[in-house]
């Protein structure tokens, strides 16, 4: 936001220069991304912080606050508004329809102006601050906007139908050209300022074509409003419409701004294109705003800040900022200036007077407490996760968790289970996330024609648990979530490459945290075991597991369901794999143990076998762990095959088989006599060994 040093001197005595003043808001208030020399002004690009809009983006407001940090005297000049004896509310009328979307409406009337240039030091401080000259009228609004912070919109009263300003709801269909000519069609949520025909303007947003002011205006209304933010960002998000209204409007300006920019606008105008300003302006304002009182603690704020500043001094820092201050001792009643939006609490008024007092002038000084070192397993544990699959070329993402109506829909969810938030910070995210997954899926689709895709994240989701009392409405738990997005066009094997791809890099985190009676279980339709299994619609039926121990499963993996990625048109093979984070840590500390390193080398030996596709790869595998005996050290699955060669209905599966002795080297001749005894076991269950 462009601020014009000259323009700032007419209410506060700055002495330094234009960069020193830069360096001072920098360290006191406000970020300030450079100084620029526009004529014989300069002009501060200073960076707001969202809090701080309603008060400090016009040039008053940021000369109060210069004013304010410096202990300078604020000077405006009070001009008097001459008013014709002629009262506005004889030719115009102003009805407000929608009370919650528009906190106040001023309109008022001046007769017999003219539309001509603007002068040149109107000119020259638009210029400063990044804006062009149009004419005197409308760069007088403008120019108010900047001085004030506060929006402001003319109509050409003689194009206004029935001489009456309605601020209401769009009717279905409706629409309406803008000063631009873009042709917006409106919807019912948005708010219009019309006349008893048709939409005048987008409320709070842009001017319509229809009363825009021309060079044959002789008769104007001025308008000066409050609209309430989150309704202005809605609308700006549906239609795409940004300007320098919606943003100020967007964070909620005091509504008794509105008032005073009116007034200002009216002089200004009168002075730059004449006219008679007509008494008394129409100001529909239901309910008034009140100020709420803070009590304030000198002691609290001390030990905040670290400090033993007496309570005289908070007093008069706080007066300083322009608070209404009552009460001894060392506690106050503080009534905060209404345009300081963002003092709201006691902390907000500690953080006021640390400004004011200089944080340069808060002794450093380290914490007196001792902090003894606690080994924290769970960051460790993460750590290892992190570290394991990095090793894979995983890596690691973080998303929001928070997803919209649309994106539930997409993954074939109703959303009766999600939590709805009370104040989302858009409404594509008004719902926490009951899996990680969720958001995903919109990740990949960012990622566009990019090659393959493996990410990772550890994230929380949220369940609401319905008729639970109000203490326990929400079963919070943390996930770990990997997903592999394949290339279609480097995709072989109907897929199944993919699917056994993850599947190795589950075992790899099993290996990883120790834990290895772990198995794979394919039959999971209707099982409660795991939360997560209520929710497979996003999974491929044929192609989707459970990651067990023992009975108790820890989570899942498999093929994301073709119609999920229809939804959400993406043309990749996806595979997901979801953990229960908990009972993977918890599982890997019970595994832990210390062994010696093995002094006597291993011996691989692998396998072949031909099966039904109805028998479980876990299951062939405890046959082969049963039969190896005690120096069978490990059994890894490692191959699948169906096709050429291989009769229907049967599929071959291969094995590594790792076998070591404590105590001595294998020799040859014992491993042929336990391979031979495996396979006596195999050929019982009529397996045929390959």
């Amino acid at each position: 936001m462009k601020f014009s040093y000259n323009w700032l001197k007419k209410f506060v005595a700055i002495k330094e220069s234009p960069e020193k003043l830069a360096e001072f808001l920098m360290m006191r208030a406000f970020e300030v991304d450079g100084v620029e020399k526009i004529g014989d002004d300069w002009a501060l690009e200073i960076k707001l912080p969202p809090n701080r809009v309603p008060d400090a983006i016009g040039h008053i407001g940021m000369a109060q606050e210069i004013a304010t940090l410096q202990n300078l005297k604020f000077k405006i000049k009070n001009l008097k508004l001459k008013e014709s004896k002629k009262k506005t509310s004889s030719v115009l009328a102003v009805r407000v329809d929608d009370k919650e979307k528009c906190k106040r409406y001023i309109g008022r009337v001046i007769e017999n102006v003219r539309i001509a240039e603007s002068p040149e030091w109107m000119k020259e401080a638009l210029i400063s601050c990044g804006f062009r000259s149009i004419n005197n009228i409308v760069d007088a609004t403008n120019y108010v906007m900047l001085e004030t912070g506060q929006p402001l919109h003319i109509f050409d009263y003689e194009k206004i139908e029935g001489g009456e300003i309605i601020v209401r709801r769009a009717k279905h269909g409706e629409h309406m050209k803008t000063l631009d000519n873009q042709d917006v069609v409106l919807a019912p949520d948005d708010l219009v300022i019309a006349d008893t025909k048709s939409p005048l303007a987008l409320a709070g947003i842009k001017g319509g074509n229809k009363a825009e002011v021309d060079v044959n205006t002789k008769h104007i209304v001025l308008e000066s409003a409050n609209f309430e933010g989150s309704g202005i960002r809605a609308t700006t998000a549906r239609t795409g419409i940004k300007t320098d209204s919606s943003y100020r409007f967007e964070h909620n300006p005091h509504p008794d701004l509105a008032f005073f920019a009116m007034e200002r606008l009216a002089i200004v105008i009168k002075k730059v294109a004449g006219g008679e300003c007509l008494k008394d302006a129409c100001d529909v304002y239901p309910k008034k705003e009140k100020t709420a009182t803070i009590l304030f603690h000198t002691t609290y704020a001390n030990s905040l800040l670290g400090l033993s500043l007496k309570p005289v001094l908070y007093k008069s820092l706080l007066l300083r900022i322009g608070c209404v201050v009552s009460g001894s001792g060392n506690v106050f009643r503080v009534l905060a200036p209404p345009f300081r939006r963002d003092i709201v609490i006691e902390e907000d008024l500690t953080e006021e007077t640390a400004r004011m007092y200089g944080y340069e002038r808060i002794p450093e000084e380290l914490p007196r407490v001792f902090i003894p070192a606690v080994k924290n397993d769970a960051l460790e544990w993460r750590a290892l996760l992190r570290k394991t699959l990095a090793s894979l070329y995983f890596t690691e993402i973080y998303r929001y968790a928070f997803v919209g109506e649309r994106d539930i829909k997409k993954n074939a969810l109703n959303g009766d289970e999600h939590i709805k938030l009370e104040n989302p910070i858009s409404p594509d995210l008004s719902y926490l996330v009951r899996e990680p997954y969720e958001n995903f899926f919109r990740f990949v689709v960012g990622e566009g024609e990019r090659g393959d895709i493996d990410v990772f994240s550890i994230d929380k989701g949220f369940l609401h648990i319905h008729g639970a009392g109000a203490d326990t409405p929400v079963n919070e738990q943390e996930y770990l979530t990997i997903l592999s997005a394949k290339d279609t066009r480097r995709i072989q094997n109907d897929g199944k490459d993919g699917f056994y791809a993850l599947k190795g890099s589950v075992s790899e985190i099993m290996d990883s945290f120790g834990i290895d009676d772990y198995w794979f279980d394919g039959d999971i339709l209707d099982k409660p075991s795991y939360p997560k299994l209520q929710l497979l619609k996003h999974l491929h039926p044929q192609r989707r597991v459970e990651i067990k121990i023992g009975d108790e499963t820890i989570g899942v993996f498999g093929e994301v369901h073709p119609s999920i990625l229809e939804n959400w048109k993406i043309d990749r093979r996806v595979y997901i794999a979801e953990f229960l984070l908990s009972a993977l840590v918890r599982y890997a500390q019970s595994e832990i143990e210390f062994r010696e390193i093995p002094k006597f080398p291993a011996i691989e030996r692998d396998i072949a076998l031909m099966v039904g596709v109805d028998i479980k790869i876990e299951d062939a595998q405890g046959v082969i762990e049963n039969a190896g005996g005690a120096i069978l050290e490990d059994v890894d699955f490692f191959d699948e095959y169906v096709g050429v060669g291989v009769p229907d209905g049967m599929r071959s599966l291969a094995f590594r088989l790792v076998f070591r002795d404590s105590k001595r080297t294998l020799t040859e001749k014992e491993i042929e006599s336990i391979m031979e005894k495996i396979g006596e076991e195999l050929r019982e269950k009529n397996w045929e060994i390959r």
